[in-house]
């Protein structure tokens, strides 16, 4: 009698798997019903941070994700999720936040992580469109809590890329022209001679997308702090 139990509980078993398999298998074949979603970290002095949807680590343990770094773009279920983030600054102190986000079958994301009172998070949708042979695409984001509106200019223009950008905002992509030298300088709106300014030369490469993003503080507590523009290719 137990060995007839036994069988088929086993047979249950080994038939309820394949019915998960097959679901899971289902969802994987048919990129439609996932949401992808990449990261990036612009909270000043956070050394280690841990990103959980729902409870899931969503970060590698091999990925620190401290700031002003990037996680490339990964698949998860779409829905209302809980995210939680976890970290240590750089002095050893816990970071610990949790937000509510809503991701959406075939769409593309970027979250972005800054401080204002607390860590918070802007969720971007992100347009992805290929660009034409021979040219690449950017966009700009501002997370300098402590800057005016920013202006973006390629030195070889006469109008910006982009113009009067403010915190927390993230622009749309552009396309300029891929293999050839930009030479970047980051300004206040208005007054191209006050703090901060940045300059930098970059050549994109053909079909490739970039994130132009601008972190730091303006009154850094240490050179690691300092504004800077952060070149991400993805």
């Amino acid at each position: 009698m137990r060995y007839r139990y036994n069988v088929a509980l086993f047979l249950m078993t080994l038939f309820l798997g394949s019915c998960v398999k097959d679901d899971t298998n289902q969802i994987f074949n048919n990129p439609g019903s996932l949401s992808s979603l990449s990261a990036f970290n612009a909270v000043p002095s956070t050394s280690e941070v841990n990103l959980f949807l729902d409870g899931v680590r969503f970060n590698t343990t091999n990925e620190k994700f401290s700031f002003g770094e990037f996680m490339r773009h990964r698949n998860s279920f779409p829905g209302q999720k809980k995210l939680g983030i976890e970290g240590l600054t750089t002095k050893g102190e816990p970071v610990h936040a949790l937000k509510d986000i809503t991701l959406q079958a075939e769409n593309i994301y970027s979250l972005f992580l800054y401080e204002e009172g607390g860590i918070q998070v802007k969720l971007s949708k992100d347009n992805i469109v290929v660009p034409r042979d021979g040219y690449a695409k950017i966009r700009f984001v501002h997370m300098v809590k402590d800057a005016p509106a920013l202006s973006m200019w390629d030195k070889e223009q006469t109008q910006p890329l982009f113009g009067n950008i403010p915190f927390k905002d993230i622009t749309e992509f552009i396309e300029v022209k891929a293999n050839e030298s930009l030479s970047l300088k980051i300004v206040p709106s208005g007054d191209r001679n006050k703090t901060p300014e940045i300059s930098q030369t970059f050549v994109p490469e053909n079909k490739v997308f970039y994130t132009l993003m601008v972190v730091g503080l303006l009154n850094a507590e240490s050179k690691d702090e300092e504004v800077s523009l952060k070149s991400i290719k993805f």
